[in-house]
């Protein structure tokens, strides 16, 4: 008899534990599905508002560069299709600092689209006129003119900025595959700030507050300088 009541009084113990635990896990999922939820929900907002930008500039007539530090690539596009793809081996991203305190850039330019651009250096692009010859000019009297390369026509620099409004830039610098190489930068740009001149850092009138610094094989840096459409867009994708 006694022993039974010690099993019952053991059982009725396991049962109001049970029943003070179960609500208390019960909230903690609770709170931990809201929060997933939440979470969910944030980045689906955030993925259609990619993808709404991306749907903006398929739409609009301008060329315009797509930046997916994540993909490790740069694409050249116009209406939505890939013109050219370049392989991206690092992202940097550098602040403007004045007397050594750092300056208010756009919150949103990771989300923003890049508008206005101009390349430095510039392009000396020289229109090539051929004169035809007079008739009754001799065959064997005419010149053979044979056209430039690009590479003869559009020297290109191994470095090479793009200024966009709102004093944001981008930086586009060439690396020989041949040499040692920074190692691909995986995931979200760094916030390294690229090494500047005491000038930059001085001078609160400097033109850019914000600079992306991308690192090319240097022959895809020098394409892409040689192609660079004047008047284009950027956005960078994450």
């Amino acid at each position: 008899m006694f022993a039974r009541r010690n099993r019952f009084s053991v059982v009725l113990a396991g049962l109001t534990v049970a029943a003070m635990l179960a609500p208390a896990d019960t909230l903690a999922q609770g709170g931990r599905d809201a929060k997933q939820a939440k979470l969910d929900a944030e980045s689906i907002r955030a993925e259609n508002a990619r993808l709404q930008k991306l749907l903006t500039l398929a739409r609009g007539e301008k060329f315009y560069l797509l930046v997916e530090p994540g993909q490790q690539r740069l694409q050249l596009m116009y209406a939505g299709t890939v013109l050219r793809e370049f392989t991206v081996l690092d992202v940097t991203v550098g602040r403007r600092k004045t007397l050594f305190i750092e300056r208010t850039v756009p919150a949103n330019w990771r989300e923003m689209i890049w508008e206005g651009s101009e390349l430095e250096p510039k392009r000396d692009l020289r229109r090539l006129e051929i004169i035809p010859a007079t008739p009754g000019t001799a065959a064997d009297s005419l010149a053979t003119m044979i056209p430039p390369t690009p590479e003869e026509a559009i020297p290109a620099p191994n470095r090479f900025l793009v200024h966009y409004r709102d004093r944001l830039s981008l930086e586009v610098v060439g690396q020989d595959q041949g040499k040692d190489s920074v190692g691909p930068h995986r995931g979200k740009p760094t916030t390294r700030t690229p090494r500047a001149g005491i000038h930059d850092r001085l001078w609160p009138w400097g033109r850019d507050l914000l600079r992306l610094r991308l690192l090319l094989p240097a022959e895809e840096a020098k394409d892409l300088y040689r192609a660079f459409p004047e008047g284009s867009q950027l956005l960078i994708s994450e």
